[in-house]
């Protein structure tokens, strides 16, 4: 997954690799690729397709990610990595099929 491999490793924000780099489809029909990750208990998944790129999801997103079915549900998949607001006060990322879920700040 070019250009994940800095976002991934131990010192970076998704920490150790839980699963192999695995293959998968999303909603919307399009392959993807993805690798998930655990730091210091909190999840994250660096996501890959084609017409995206390598994106970065990682803690409370993460896990709210998950529960609308991850690349499969219906948010699909991210378009950019997890992004601070401009105040700091609250993280967002936009998904191919919907804006952050709420309750993510």
């Amino acid at each position: 997954m070019d250009g994940g491999l800095e976002r991934g490793r131990e010192d970076g924000g998704l920490g150790y690799p839980t699963t192999e780099e695995t293959a998968s489809t999303d909603s919307e029909g399009e392959p993807g690729r993805y690798v998930r990750f655990r730091k210091n208990g909190s999840p994250g998944t660096l996501y890959w397709r084609h017409d995206i790129g390598t994106r970065a999801v990682y803690g409370a997103i993460d896990a709210r990610w998950t529960s609308y079915g991850r690349e499969k549900g219906s948010l699909g998949v991210p378009r950019i990595d997890v992004t601070a607001t401009p105040d700091g006060v609250a993280w967002y990322v936009h998904f191919t099929r919907n804006a952050s879920p709420t309750g993510c700040g």
